[in-house]
């Protein structure tokens, strides 16, 4: 007779993001707050952190585009908002790269919140339509497009002026299933 033990586990994850527009007195001018999308190559990530690849893997940036309706396999305007892709690597059109400013680690509900603010000089367009969440070396860990304008099947797409800054917190929530 032969036994065989073995544990599994499952990691899920799941993540929101919340976009904010702020005056230079403060106050919110526009807010958007939703769902994003775990990209497949958020498990290199992972692969990488197990092997230690500290360097390469570390989550450091919270990158903003204008790609919300290209499709990324030809990059061509698709006159429609383009779902996020599951294959998808790396942004579509990115403007600017803002470097993650702070890290909140929730350890009693099992999140962490990664933040970053494009201050009144970066990041100007009145297009923003796609956000992504990357590590150092660039590896998409989730991708962000803002939902469809009702009107023009587009993605919604957000001003940012240099009298405006820009606050984008991205929550990862990790969950363990075992069988």
């Amino acid at each position: 007779m032969n036994l065989n033990l073995q544990d599994k586990m499952c990691l899920s994850l799941a993540g929101e993001v919340t976009m904010e527009f702020t005056s230079q007195s403060g106050d919110v001018i526009q807010r958007l707050h939703m769902s994003n999308h775990i990209s497949d190559s958020a498990i290199d990530i992972l692969l990488g952190l197990l092997a230690r690849d500290i360097d390469d893997k570390i989550v450091s940036t919270i990158s903003v585009g204008t790609g919300g309706d290209l499709n990324p396999a030809t990059g061509l305007d698709t006159g429609a908002r383009f779902a996020p892709q599951d294959d998808e690597v790396q942004m579509r059109q990115a403007i600017f790269d803002a470097p993650i400013a702070h890290v909140e680690t929730d350890s009693i509900n099992k999140r962490i919140t990664y933040t970053a603010v494009l201050k009144t000089e970066n990041g100007n367009s009145d297009s923003i339509n796609e956000l992504g969440l990357l590590s150092e070396d660039g590896t998409m860990l989730s991708h962000f497009i803002t939902p469809a304008d009702p009107v023009s099947g587009r993605a919604t797409k957000y001003e940012k002026t240099n009298l405006l800054y820009m606050v984008v917190r991205w929550r990862l929530i990790p969950a363990i299933r075992r069988s």
